[in-house]
């Protein structure tokens, strides 16, 4: 994308219009902010906002307490509470394929307890439960934009 956005460029500073040129970049920065980093921006600090200034703590005694609430800073996970982890993806992510937007790659995890409680875990807290809890059915879930 970025490559034919020069070569569009210099095709027209070669012709010495600079006002087509000046509306050109401009257009081109636009487009690029819409459709590309805008988005980004949003779920990384949408992610953030969930995940700051939180602690994961992931316990193999089956004897430890869960518990899950956002308003700690503290997050404690053992299997022995968990009822179904489910991992948020966007299509080309869930469908393994070749990802187009810089924000096919971030995805978010829901943990849901039996007592009914649920917590969010983004792929910047940590991005890799599958390997903590083997033992615990997981669902991916396909989404379009994975906002949580």
């Amino acid at each position: 994308m970025i490559g034919l956005d020069i070569l569009i460029i210099l095709i027209f500073s070669f012709n010495n219009h600079l006002n087509q040129l000046i509306l050109l970049a401009l257009f081109v920065f636009v487009i690029s902010f819409v459709f590309y980093i805008g988005p980004l921006l949003f779920l990384f600090f949408n992610y953030y906002k969930e995940n700051k200034d939180v602690k994961l703590l992931i316990s193999n005694d089956s004897s430890a307490d869960s518990s899950g609430s956002n308003e700690d800073s503290i997050i404690e996970l053992s299997q022995s509470n968990i009822l179904k982890i489910e991992k948020h993806l966007s299509y080309p992510s869930y469908d393994e394929r070749m990802h187009w937007f810089f924000w096919d790659e971030l995805f978010y995890y829901k943990i849901r307890f039996e007592d009914s409680t649920e917590v969010y875990v983004s792929c910047l807290l940590c991005d890799s439960l599958e390997v903590h809890f083997q033992n615990v059915p997981f669902e991916k879930v396909k989404r379009w934009f994975p906002s949580i």
